[in-house]
């Protein structure tokens, strides 16, 4: 009898398939690997969630969330982030913003992908005044890159309120954060 392989071994595989975009067959093999007792760690985990949200089942990528929670592994920043995507990619900002909160209450600490992602998410369904608010990421000592923004730029732009999108393009200038053509084709 062969001895099962380790969770790394396992992890490193489903990542090459998930990186060759194959994520109905990542999913199949998380489930055989259950039914075999391999074991998961947040690795794999996040590598299914991420899977389950690019295949358009996020509702099954928050309920792995759970799973990982009750098998007492901690979810780390690329769960959440991931998970984030995912519910923004999907028009659940409501959910996404929940789960941002959920986040900061569990003590991880967003980074500039989690502000940006949520952003992104309120931004792209209208919610420009949210996402302002959002923006204000600094306060908790998490500063703006050049995609935060591009994306907060952009969004008063086709709200019509260019006197806002001009006051954060002089921000980021002063920050010393340029922009590039591709960006300004954005607006």
């Amino acid at each position: 009898m062969n001895p099962r392989p380790s969770f790394v071994e396992c992890g490193k595989f489903l990542g090459s398939i998930a990186k060759k975009k194959q994520y109905s067959t990542v999913v199949s093999l998380c489930n055989q690997m259950n039914l075999f007792g391999v074991t998961h760690n947040v690795y794999s985990l996040n590598i299914l969630i991420n899977c389950l949200c690019r295949f358009n089942h996020v509702h099954f990528a928050v309920s792995i969330l759970g799973k990982t929670v009750k098998l007492g592994m901690q979810p780390n920043d690329i769960t959440f982030n991931t998970l984030n995507n995912g519910l923004c990619i999907e028009g659940e900002i409501k959910e996404a913003v929940g789960l941002f909160n959920e986040m900061v209450r569990r003590r991880h600490e967003p980074d500039v992908i989690s502000y940006t992602t949520v952003i992104n998410g309120l931004c792209k369904t209208g919610n420009t005044s949210m996402a302002v608010h959002v923006y204000k990421m600094e306060q908790n000592g998490c500063k703006p890159d050049v995609v935060t923004y591009n994306t907060i730029i952009v969004s008063p732009c086709k709200d019509r309120l260019v006197n806002d999108a001009m006051e954060f393009l002089s921000e980021m200038v002063d920050r010393s954060i340029h922009y590039n053509i591709v960006q300004r084709n954005g607006w």
